[in-house]
């Protein structure tokens, strides 16, 4: 048995708005997925295993990628489908998408046992292969899944960051989501994370080969916990109001109306969305009202959830005296830091570090009322960091940390 319905929670830093210019409102959406309480039948999945095979794979990394990968397999179900696509300079359908019954099982594990190490690194031609492999055999009720391993640097094929990332969001529009793993320190973050982002799943770095077949488990993991697929959180905007939604996750604009685009939710999951509002002058209205709804394309938690937060005007002193409230914000100040820490690290790999410094810390000052002591401490120690210039291990690391804290999985 499970409640049915995504909980909703609205808040804004403060209800008031100025008359006398555009105010900007911080809102917060908090989702809360039902949890699972008794055994149930999981919707399937229907899974795409890509792995990098280039030759910076050799030894420990391929290895422990084959184990991930055989461990995957065995915790797999009748009814759900499995593929496996290896690329180096060239890509290899090494399993076609099958059922995972105990014969083609072993059957995979056995073929997934010789496989060997290559050339380049042809990223876009694996993974597009293993989502067309979950195509082939997509049902209706399935959780669709590319994860996508590698250790390189995209040098075959389609390289562009912005280029993959489009190609993930437009085959997420089509059921099929993607996560990405990065593994070890010559893999480019910045796009893996774009692809993830745009591919509605998420972005893990893997510091040691061994640590592969774990994480992999957890993402498997929340895969087969998932009560609700495909959400989305719309904002029907009022007359002149514009939003924007920090921290990578995709949205767009149609007429008045505002969806962020949140992918799938796990069991129990809880999870907080940021808009930043801007409102228009004072037109008569003593009040704006947002409606909010909550929709799910499929899985057990399926039901649309609605809400509204009214944003009133007032006067500028009220409005300046108002309290905010403290609790949301020290929620939305580690994501707008963590946000600014994003940017300045690409611009640290640029070789600006001098500048990404200053403009983190200049958010972290920004928001020491609401930062806890060690957030502060943390993103101050990142920015000088910044500023003389990262070993690779630690942009992969910092990168991570501040991926997390803008995404709130670890909060």
């Amino acid at each position: 048995m499970t409640e049915k319905s995504i909980s909703l929670k609205l808040s804004a830093d403060t209800i008031f708005v100025k008359k006398s210019i555009p105010t900007r409102r911080i809102i917060e959406i908090a989702l809360k997925a039902p949890e699972l309480t008794a055994v149930i039948e999981r919707s399937p999945v229907n899974l795409a295993l890509v792995i990098d095979r280039s030759g910076s794979m050799s030894g420990g990394k391929l290895e422990d990628a084959k184990k991930a990968a055989i461990h995957v397999v065995g915790l797999l179900k009748d009814t759900d489908h499995f593929s496996v696509v290896l690329f180096d300079d060239s890509v290899d359908v090494l399993v076609s998408s099958v059922p995972a019954t105990p014969d083609n099982k072993r059957e995979i594990i056995n073929t997934i046992s010789r496989v060997y190490t290559g050339g380049s690194t042809h990223l876009s031609g694996g993974w597009l292969a293993g989502c067309q492999q979950i195509a082939n055999t997509m049902r209706p009720g399935e959780i669709n899944r590319c994860l996508l391993l590698t250790d390189g640097q995209a040098n075959v094929g389609i390289t562009d960051p912005g280029e993959l990332a489009m190609h993930a969001k437009q085959i997420h529009m089509r059921g099929i989501a993607t996560s990405c793993f990065g593994l070890g320190l010559r893999f480019n973050e910045h796009l893996l994370e774009a692809m993830a982002n745009e591919g509605g799943g998420k972005f893990y770095y893997i510091a040691q080969a061994k640590e592969i077949p774990a994480i992999l488990a957890l993402e498997l993991g929340e895969l087969t916990a998932m009560v609700s697929t495909g959400v989305q959180v719309h904002l029907q905007l009022p007359a002149g109001v514009t939003a924007q939604v920090p921290a990578g996750w995709r949205s767009e604009t149609v007429g008045q109306q505002f969806t962020i685009h949140c992918g799938d939710l796990y069991s129990n999951q809880e999870i907080e969305y940021y808009v930043r509002l801007t409102t228009p002058v004072y037109t008569g209205e003593a009040k704006l009202t947002v409606p909010v709804e909550v929709t799910a394309q499929g899985g057990i938690a399926n039901t649309t959830v609605t809400g509204s937060l009214n944003l009133q005007y007032a006067d500028d002193a009220t409005v300046d005296q108002a309290k905010p409230d403290m609790d949301m914000m020290q929620r939305y100040a580690v994501v707008d830091v963590a946000e600014t820490a994003s940017e300045a690290l690409r611009l640290e790999r640029l070789g600006l570090g001098v500048e990404g410094s200053d403009v983190l810390l200049q958010k972290v000052k920004e928001n020491m009322l609401y930062l806890a002591d060690e957030d502060a401490k943390l993103y101050a120690n990142m920015s000088m960091r910044i500023h003389r210039g990262m070993e690779e291990s630690d942009r992969k690391t910092s990168h991570q940390q501040e991926y997390r804290d803008r995404k709130r999985f670890n909060r």
